[in-house]
């Protein structure tokens, strides 16, 4: 289900916009995740999607040079319901700070608006990036320390 939606959906939909979008110059926004290259245990299938999703556009940018513009979104933990009632509160991810999703929705609007092709929000998830970049080897212990955390604190 979830590679349904993530993968399939936006190539799917890609597809059938295309003749549209590249007769207007339009722009795809892609709705990304840190969950791409953070890999935050429990969410093997979720991250892979998007790992998936992310290598499609990156291509597809290149593929389409400057026909169609590309802004490759990465969000953090965004306050929706379905975060609040499938992550937050069963304990995988409690400790991530929420980012509000009027928040988030101003920054893609902006991002999009400047013509960016990346926009991490918030970004403070840029240092993680840098983190996981520079020292994944350490990352891997958080993210170790972090399930062990969560298990306890679901049980």
């Amino acid at each position: 289900m979830v590679l349904d939606v993530n993968l399939w959906g936006s190539i799917y939909a890609t597809h059938f916009a295309l003749p549209y979008l590249t007769k207007r110059k339009g722009r795809i926004i892609v709705i990304g995740s840190t969950g791409g290259w953070f890999n935050m245990p429990g969410m093997s299938v979720y991250n892979a999607s998007k790992v998936a999703q992310q290598s499609f556009f990156e291509t597809l940018r290149i593929e389409l040079a400057s026909n169609i513009r590309i802004t490759m979104v990465t969000l953090g933990m965004v306050a929706t319901p379905l975060a609040k009632d499938e992550v937050l509160d069963k304990g995988k991810l409690w400790w991530i700070p929420r980012y509000s999703v009027e928040g988030c929705a101003k920054a893609i609007v902006n991002s999009a608006r400047r013509g960016d092709e990346y926009l991490t929000a918030p970004t403070w998830m840029q240092s993680v990036f840098l983190g996981v970049m520079l020292l994944p080897e350490i990352m891997n212990i958080v993210k170790q320390v972090i399930l062990i955390t969560s298990r306890k604190r679901s049980s």
